[in-house]
């Protein structure tokens, strides 16, 4: 890990001036029965960036690589309380309206190794961002 300034990068934009944001996807790499794609209402988004649905990597250690994980907010990322990070959400969505949208990026179907489960290949996740946009 590292810090810089984005002055390092050589080009980008002050978060105050950028303009106003049409779309949020929130990505999910999953192997349960949830579609490709799915337009959420502010609510439904603000209930599932709860869930916070991820999966273990290598770097939580043995035991948590490949393990389905809940962590609210994507924690570590979010330091406040939960209720909180939930609310914030989505008094955002209110003061802020746009289309979210929940994108898995992961398998439809079921999991790895199930004749009947698809893996969503990163074309076809393209195709979906730029349907959207």
């Amino acid at each position: 890990r590292a810090v810089f300034s984005l002055s390092d990068l050589g080009r980008f934009k002050d978060a105050a001036d950028l303009g106003k944001v049409d779309y949020l996807l929130i990505l999910n790499w999953n192997e349960n029965i949830i579609p490709a794609v799915s337009r959420l209402t502010q609510e439904q988004a603000a209930a599932y960036f709860m869930l916070g649905e991820t999966t273990g990597t290598s770097a939580g250690g043995a035991a948590e690589e490949g393990k389905f994980l809940r962590v609210p907010g994507t924690n570590p990322f979010f330091p406040l309380r939960h209720g909180l990070q939930g609310n914030r959400f989505l008094s955002l969505l209110d003061t802020h309206p746009m289309e979210v949208y929940l994108m898995n990026t992961g398998r439809i179907g079921g999991r790895d190794g199930d004749e009947r489960s698809k893996k969503i290949k990163i074309p076809t996740s393209s195709a979906v961002v730029k349907a959207i946009a």
